[in-house]
């Protein structure tokens, strides 16, 4: 698997670094983390771009979740450090960094009903079918990040695939190509199953192998960066905003020039104050000792002074006990029992399916029956698993035979497939023409 992995790792990183942003999913979902030696600033700078750290961890996690829906258990981080994967995060980054350059030089432009189009794309952001400002700010701010930060990596993804359109025009495929290819469509599996899912399945609370499960995977589950920090206050009184605020910027002065001494001195959580995405995400760049300018919070302005930044840490197991009994289950409890399913397997005939005709599978919902049918045409065995969301489907193929001609609608996807192939192809041509353009400064 690991000779299999670094053979294929660059063409993998060619298909995410051209794909929307996975903010929900991968970006965020803590599978590990790449560890520069600092946790934040820069990393490099191309061209013109500046490449942070944030950005090759989120990639780093992006790529790591990617090989981890592939391989399954198979892959963790012992197996990430083998294939050398936080050195391929980077690169990937970079390669990005190299197409934003190429973007900008071509004069092509994000505009902000561009990256409106794309926020109303995420199910995350929305609220009764329609984009919620307030969720969206929650949601970004439970995962460390905020809207200014976000949206810049969304207008730098849109100016990727407007390049890659660019490059669309000119990869057509001829009839020939696709009827070579549709005419595997056409095949046919008569296929048992057996679904194991993971709400039929309970979790002792209190097994000692919950706690060893936590034991090894608690990198996962970390408290949030935090901050020593000196704190003065500053009321609003009867409302009024504008005297306060002219007291608190008084104050500020005070203080920075060290003729006031600061209220108290407090950890801060910024993501849990009462301010804005904008003062949060100054408090989280703050440098040491830089008192900062009066921030409105509530009823009050605060003036804050970081004094040092404590760092995330392993949450206590009873903090995070109904967490790890949820990931336990779907990656302990779930595969033990859909392996003890393979190894005496007695299933439920669903049929002949193929990649021509989609019909739902009965115990699946649509997008659950969607990815198995997606997944069980790749396989070469004829008795395996296949994890889909909470759902592990033990299969057996019986037998396969080839039917009729595909249809028009599957030869479609088929050629927007080859496509997607030729443009990697060029683009990553085209990478190693940019990376003699546009000069790598790495910090």
């Amino acid at each position: 698997m690991i000779t299999w992995m670094q053979r294929h790792k660059s063409w993998l990183v060619i298909t995410i670094w051209i794909s929307t942003i996975a903010f929900v999913g991968a970006g965020f979902v803590g599978w590990g983390s790449y560890n520069y030696g600092k946790t934040g600033g820069d990393v490099a700078k191309v061209g013109d771009v500046t490449i942070s750290y944030q950005d090759v961890n989120e990639q780093y996690n992006r790529l790591y979740s990617q090989y981890a829906e592939t391989f399954g258990e198979q892959f963790n981080q012992e197996v990430a450090k083998k294939i050398k994967l936080e050195t391929t995060a980077y690169n990937s980054t970079v390669s990005s960094a190299l197409m934003v350059n190429y973007a900008q030089d071509l004069g092509l432009v994000v505009t902000d009903k561009e990256v409106s189009k794309e926020l109303v794309r995420y199910d995350a952001f929305m609220k009764d079918g329609k984009f919620d400002k307030e969720i969206y700010i929650k949601v970004l701010s439970q995962n460390r990040n905020n809207p200014k930060e976000f949206e810049r990596k969304l207008k730098q993804d849109i100016l990727i695939r407007k390049v890659q359109d660019i490059f669309n025009k000119f990869t057509k495929n001829s009839d020939k190509e696709i009827e070579t290819i549709s005419t595997i469509y056409s095949i046919k599996d008569d296929i048992d199953i057996n679904i194991i899912s993971a709400s039929d399945i309970q979790v002792d609370k209190n097994d000692t192998k919950l706690k060893d499960y936590w034991e090894k995977n608690k990198q996962q589950y970390l408290s949030n960066t935090k901050y020593k920090a000196n704190i003065s206050e500053v009321a609003i009184v009867d409302g009024d905003e504008k005297k306060a605020k002219t007291k608190a910027l008084k104050l500020f002065i005070d203080l920075k020039k060290a003729k006031q001494k600061f209220e108290k001195t407090i950890q801060i959580d910024p993501t849990d104050m009462a301010i804005s995405e904008d003062d949060i995400s100054n408090i989280q760049k703050a440098q040491k000792d830089k008192v900062l300018k009066p921030i409105q919070s509530g009823d009050k302005f605060i003036i804050v002074q970081v004094l040092q930044t404590i760092q995330p840490k392993p949450l206590a197991f009873a903090q995070v006990i109904e967490e790890v009994a949820t990931a336990y289950k779907l990656q302990v409890l779930v595969k033990q029992k859909a392996q003890e399913s393979l190894e005496n397997f007695k299933g439920t005939s669903i049929g002949s399916i193929n990649m021509d005709k989609f019909e739902p599978i009965e115990g699946l919902s649509e997008t659950q029956s969607q990815a198995f049918y997606s997944q069980i045409f790749t396989r070469q065995d004829k008795k395996g698993i296949i994890a889909v969301e909470d759902k592990n489907i033990v299969y057996h193929i019986k037998k396969s035979v080839f039917g009729q001609t595909s249809s028009a609608q599957t030869r479609d996807i088929i050629s927007q497939k080859l496509d997607t192939i030729k443009v990697n192809l060029v683009m990553s041509k085209l990478l190693e023409n940019l990376k003699t353009k546009y000069k790598v400064v790495r910090y």
